[in-house]
């Protein structure tokens, strides 16, 4: 024990000294440890936003004192991704005892190299598909593969390396990406918005994100009233003739009308819908959901006026 008590009995008086034992001295240094998803060396692009959460990165222990929170400091200056350079991230943690350790994070800014970047390409989406690829609109023409057309989806090639993918903000599991060859591939079947991040095994990196939509062929809209009764008007939809289920909605500001499936042509390709008017004059928003015979979703808003 680092305290002791002694008791000593003089003429019937208990007199109690008590001294201190010397601690023994404290040489172990804290431990730095990389936590989990981090790595001690990491690349940007120049003109990347630069998002990497130093704090986060690392945990410190010690012996005697438990979890430290270390020293943060830039020895070459704060880093940016306005121009490529090496920039270092430097940790620092002391112990009560004067013990001290150090690590290093490296943090590469460099340009993208189209010959050294890994890619991420596409092809073969069905006829009933549009996609758009970073902002910018890709019809089927422009992907179609005559020779290899399954119309299962949008097959999505990228060279090996690590990989993350995205549905909207939920991660999916990845490993649906296969060894094709050199690359691998991956088939996505259901509409939506998915990012794709491919990193090579020397940190470089490609994002891609795909916008697949379901392309509803809506040639004609012809909306008219009923020369029966002044209260209905009957929207008639031409619909693709691969859609499977036609759900429609209207709202007239924030009151629903349950429209009246009157007449529906499956050779045709059509739907007609009776919509009542009770509401007055005004104008009538209308949400058609679609689903296609492959189970996709898509929703196609239009007014109607009264």
């Amino acid at each position: 024990p680092d305290k002791q008590n002694v008791e000593i009995t003089a003429y019937d008086n208990v007199v109690t000294f008590i001294y201190e034992k010397e601690k023994p001295k404290d040489n172990v240094a804290p431990v730095i440890t990389l936590n989990n998803g981090y790595k001690s060396e990491i690349l940007y692009y120049v003109g990347d936003k630069y998002d990497f959460d130093a704090t986060a990165a690392v945990t410190v222990t010690d012996n005697i004192d438990g979890n430290i929170t270390p020293t943060i400091t830039y020895p070459n200056g704060q880093i940016s991704t306005a121009n490529s350079g090496t920039f270092t991230i430097l940790y620092t943690a002391t112990d009560s005892s004067n013990n001290t350790t150090t690590f290093t994070i490296t943090v590469n800014v460099i340009e993208h190299n189209e010959d050294k970047d890994p890619t991420i390409s596409y092809l073969n989406y069905a006829d009933n598909r549009k996609v758009t690829i970073d902002k910018k609109y890709y019809n089927y023409n422009d992907t179609h593969d005559a020779n290899n057309d399954s119309n299962v989806g949008l097959k999505v090639y990228c060279t090996a390396g690590e990989i993350t993918l995205y549905k909207g903000t939920e991660k999916m599991d990845a490993s649906i990406f296969k060894q094709d060859g050199e690359l691998l591939c991956a088939t996505l079947t259901q509409d939506g918005e998915y990012t794709i991040k491919v990193v090579a095994a020397d940190g470089r990196y490609t994002v891609k994100t795909f916008i697949i939509d379901t392309v509803v062929d809506i040639s004609e809209l012809g909306v008219e009233d009923d020369p029966v009764s002044p209260y209905t008007i009957n929207p008639k939809l031409i619909l693709g003739s691969d859609i499977d289920k036609a759900v429609l909605e209207v709202t007239k500001l924030f009151a629903t009308i349950e429209p009246v499936t009157i007449k529906t042509s499956a050779s045709e390709g059509t739907v007609e819908y009776e919509v009542k008017t009770e509401n007055g004059n005004g104008t009538y928003t209308c949400k058609l959901k679609l689903t296609d015979i492959a189970g996709n979703e898509t929703t196609v808003t239009f007014k109607i006026k009264k």
